[in-house]
């Protein structure tokens, strides 16, 4: 049964057509519409507990993640059979429709992926450890870049890119993206003060198209006020995946060779990144990985072709002043060879 289960949510069937009930055949004609379709969980079957409906031969059985993988490679088929009285629908010839979710939209303590991954990000292990709320955590992170960013300017640190929310951050709950949004939002309003008395410029880098017009709007703003500012830049990522990058200015290329703009055989490295997100901006000479983690996440993959990594335990919220000496520290005594040799 499990290995039905599998194969029915990898191949991700919708069922369609002939529905029995109450020894009843039903034959039901679906048309093409393009109207907007507000609840992509209504349909036909009903779910494999529901009352009432022991006649259906076809039912429907949706899983969060959570149900499904409650710990980190151990799935809870079993579980799952027993629950859902799976063995004596098969025996009965019922045929189900399978549905997986990353998230259902709830409350604010909603969260329908596994514990066990929501933990492997920095602000929601440093938020669980005190027994705050996740958003509690967010904050928490964004005063952390608050913090960082004036202490890089003092520095004389030229340019400062973190990572706010990546394109594969819409799979947590509604609940979180939006306090994470809401945050955001907070966070412009109060920086665009400060960008006027320090003379900070900010940018956002990512693609917005998602993002609510109301809070794009007060990106642009941002970023108009503080175009024609000279010294220190801070960059955030929102909405950004490094992939989805290269692939957004791969598109763009391609569109200025179908207007004769460019020839493919003249495209070189420098002109591609011109169409990145971060053109006119320097490729990073250090990067640096809080929270214990060993992976890029999908940040600055072409940029960072040369770049020097540093990886501490410390989780976001608590990198301090002294952690970042100690990572500038590190950086001090690498070599940069760039593929050559000294």
């Amino acid at each position: 049964m499990a290995k039905r289960h599998t194969a029915a949510a990898a191949a991700c069937l919708l069922l369609a057509g002939c529905l029995v009930w109450a020894g009843r055949k039903r034959t039901v004609t679906y048309l093409p519409d393009e109207s907007a379709f507000p609840n992509a969980q209504i349909g036909y079957a009903p779910g494999v507990l529901d009352s009432g409906t022991e006649g259906a031969t076809l039912r429907y059985l949706g899983l969060t993640w959570r149900q499904l993988e409650p710990e980190e490679g151990a799935y809870a088929w079993e579980t799952i059979e027993q629950t859902c009285h799976l063995a004596e629908l098969r025996a009965r010839g019922v045929h189900l429709v399978l549905r997986i979710s990353c998230d259902e939209p709830g409350d604010e303590a909603h969260l329908d992926i596994p514990d066990w991954l929501y933990e492997q990000t920095g602000t929601g292990r440093w938020a669980k450890k005190r027994g705050l709320p996740r958003k509690m955590g967010h904050a928490a992170g964004a005063e952390t870049f608050r913090r960082i960013a004036t202490y890089c300017k003092n520095l004389g640190v030229e340019y400062l890119t973190v990572y706010a929310f990546s394109t594969e951050n819409w799979k947590r709950s509604a609940d979180e993206v939006q306090a994470i949004m809401a945050l955001f939002e907070k966070y412009l309003h109060e920086a665009i003060d400060e960008m006027e008395r320090d003379h900070i410029r900010l940018k956002i880098l990512g693609e917005l198209g998602p993002i609510s017009p109301e809070l794009r709007a007060l990106i642009e703003r941002t970023d108009e006020i503080s175009t024609h500012y000279q010294g220190f830049q801070a960059n955030i990522c929102m909405n950004y995946g490094g992939r989805d990058e290269i692939v957004h200015a791969a598109r763009r290329f391609a569109a200025d060779c179908v207007k004769g703009v460019k020839k493919p055989e003249e495209l070189t490295e420098a002109d591609f990144a011109h169409y990145l997100y971060t053109d006119g901006i320097p490729d990073p000479e250090l990067i640096i990985r809080p929270s214990g983690e060993l992976r890029t996440s999908n940040f600055l993959l072409w940029q960072s072709a040369y770049a020097e990594y540093y990886f501490t335990d410390v989780l976001w919220p608590d990198f301090d002043e002294p952690e970042l000496d100690k990572a500038i520290a590190s950086y001090q005594k690498r070599e940069r060879r760039f593929g050559g040799r000294k």
